[in-house]
């Protein structure tokens, strides 16, 4: 392997300096395995800086590894605002360096911005590279914060923008259910028939989930800090939701938490009445401890393992009639409470037909 920049008599001094850099810096270069004057083989990572290990939890034994196989928490982010969801990072966010690398240098001015979420905050990043060598094989990239009067300028246009979005969805969406209402009213008053009127309460009912829908995109904060049982909130949830022929199963072992009821029997609903419309009306879902947390399970066909945590990305769905608000609003709470949510898409090489989905919140505070 090419030994690293700094080499010759100030290896010792360019390394020092290199390591006491407040800001995150790491250092590339090439792999040439036929000679120094043979073309590169790979962009493999050379050094990184504490700044840059703890940061990113890069370790140093990384080093020598290709720049497409280095995974750093966090994503490229828009500069304009363009993007709805700039600031509404994902602890599921994962970029390569080789990505952040190759979009710098798709760039005028050899800067992307990048954002990552760290416990209950999120930082936000300039990443500049500079090149030290004559082809572009070798360089640094250095992460510079954001300031914190710029990060929420920028979280509140990404706010307004994902309101505006969502907004954008509903006011499509709320035109069929006012259409059905309308039409079954007339037919009510013409036939007094009591399906019309079951059909415009139905209609009611999902203008009213559409207005909840754009309350929990656009609220933001909420007050963990209740003594929950959450088998009784699951059973309220469930009540709220129309369950078809569907089945909840609690586990005797469910645990007393921490959290917000409210929100939590919010982000409930949604994870039922998510099983119900993709595993269909006679689905069971179970409500399971597990180290750290709790599980909640259904025995439908789950989610694809090509989706995976990105069915939390707004507007995410696998079927054709969902606009993809119910999984990033449950991402959304768990996040809020300062839980991660995973999802356990089916194993590929199971026989079992009904493994499910599974979705898992863990760092939770449990009481009992």
């Amino acid at each position: 392997m090419t030994a690293p920049p700094g080499t010759g008599p100030n290896r010792e001094s360019t390394e020092s300096l290199f390591d006491t850099l407040p800001d995150p810096v790491l250092s590339y270069g090439s792999e040439r395995s036929g000679g120094p004057d043979s073309s590169p083989d790979a962009l493999v990572l050379r050094m990184v800086n504490p700044a840059f290990a703890s940061t990113f939890d890069v370790d140093r034994d990384w080093v020598g590894t290709p720049l497409e196989r280095v995974t750093v928490a966090g994503r490229i982010v828009s500069d304009t605002g363009d993007d709805a969801d700039a600031n509404d990072i994902s602890p599921h966010d994962t970029t390569t360096v080789r990505r952040i690398l190759d979009a710098i240098r798709g760039t005028a001015n050899s800067t992307v911005r990048f954002a990552q979420h760290h416990s209950d905050d999120r930082r936000q990043f300039h990443v500049r590279a500079v090149d030290t060598g004559d082809d572009d094989t070798d360089g640094y990239l250095h992460f510079t914060t954001v300031s914190e009067l710029e990060r929420r300028a920028l979280e509140l246009v990404a706010r307004v923008d994902r309101l505006e979005r969502t907004l954008d969805v509903v006011t499509h969406d709320i035109m069929s259910p006012i259409e059905v209402a309308r039409i079954r009213l007339e037919a009510a008053q013409e036939t007094s028939e009591a399906v019309h009127f079951q059909k415009v309460a139905g209609a009611l009912d999902r203008i009213e989930q559409l207005v909840s829908d754009v309350h929990s995109v656009s609220a933001g904060g909420i007050d963990p800090t209740d003594t929950v049982a959450l088998g009784d909130v699951a059973e309220s949830a469930w009540e709220t939701v129309d369950t078809a022929e569907a089945t909840l199963v609690i586990s005797p072992d469910a645990p007393t938490i921490r959290a917000d009821t409210d929100r939590l029997r919010q982000m409930l609903e949604n994870l039922f009445r998510n099983a119900v419309e993709h595993a269909g009306p006679d689905v069971t879902v179970t409500v399971d401890p597990i180290p750290d947390g709790f599980a909640v399970v259904d025995d439908g066909p789950g989610i694809p393992s090509e989706v995976g945590d990105n069915v939390f990305r707004f507007g995410v769905t696998t079927t054709p009639e969902s606009r993809g608000l119910g999984l990033a609003i449950v991402d959304r709470i768990a996040r809020e409470h300062g839980w991660r949510v995973s999802v356990v898409s089916p194993d590929s090489t199971s026989t079992d037909s009904n493994t499910g989905a599974r979705f898992e919140f863990t760092g939770v505070s449990i009481l009992t």
